[in-house]
């Protein structure tokens, strides 16, 4: 069974975690929803989504920042992710910027004593990019989701399983999809892309979500299928369809008592 620590819990086959978005421009703000997770009993992981933050190419700002919501979390692990424009974030940046922007965050985690636990990596960076900043992560003991978003389509099966394996022969710790249905079909497709991946990969661990409403129940029982986090927001949602924390870690608790 694949299992990857990260800060005090585990990514592993056969339990989901719960992840909560940090998605706020000011320091703040940030601050707030960051002591919000560390006191939950229902997070398991906090994402900061860097994209939202004012001051996010601002490297003292930020990694003071950091610093301060690890604190605030007591031991939940921190996931840091720079959602690009085109896969659904708040700000454009050319490849070359995104790099040396994860870099620098990479860096950052020897200075001041292993802040980030989880780094999210786009596909869409190209291969030479995601390659070059797995190998830099995994230097500085981050583990890293490489990560591939479509808000317009659901790709046929077929196509999400060679995504999915493509982000594993890069070395990722975790491949992560995430796709927008056009009907129930597509959520049936998501699911069995899923299925099948980990059917014929058990050692890759996957997160895997169909967007909105209509994708919503994809969020509920992925990790029937082989899914092992699903986001839930306490404040902001990063996602359409993302539901509360709350809720859905009472879904996956019932879901858990079903099937044991």
């Amino acid at each position: 069974m694949s299992v990857l620590r990260a800060g005090n819990t585990t990514l592993e086959d056969g339990k989901v975690r719960i992840c909560v978005p940090i998605a706020y421009e000011t320091e703040n703000e940030i601050l707030e929803e960051s002591v919000r997770i560390g006191k939950s009993s229902v997070a398991d992981i906090a994402e900061w989504r860097i994209d939202w933050y004012q001051d996010v190419f601002q490297p003292r700002k930020r990694n003071a920042l950091a610093k301060k919501i690890r604190k605030n979390l007591q031991g939940k692990p921190l996931l840091v992710t720079f959602r690009s424009r085109r896969e659904g974030g708040e700000r454009d940046i050319t490849p070359t910027a995104y790099q040396a922007l994860l870099d620098e965050i990479i860096e950052s985690n020897s200075i001041e004593s292993n802040v980030v636990d989880l780094l999210d990596v786009e596909l869409s960076q190209g291969m030479a990019c995601v390659q070059e900043l797995i190998k830099h992560a995994h230097q500085m003991g981050i583990g890293v989701i490489v990560s591939q978003h479509d808000f317009k389509k659901t790709p046929e099966a077929s196509n999400l399983i060679t995504t999915m394996e493509q982000m594993a022969g890069y070395g990722a710790d975790v491949c992560k999809i995430a796709v927008m249905p056009q009907s129930l079909a597509d959520v049936a497709a998501l699911l069995l892309a899923t299925g099948t991946m980990k059917e014929n990969h058990p050692e890759t661990l996957l997160i895997t979500m169909s967007m909105g409403r209509t994708g919503c129940v994809s969020r509920l029982c992925g990790g029937l299928f082989g899914s092992v986090m699903s986001f839930g927001s306490m404040g902001k949602a990063s996602a359409p369809g993302q539901v509360s924390a709350k809720e859905l870690s009472d879904v996956l608790w019932a879901i858990e008592r079903a099937v044991e």
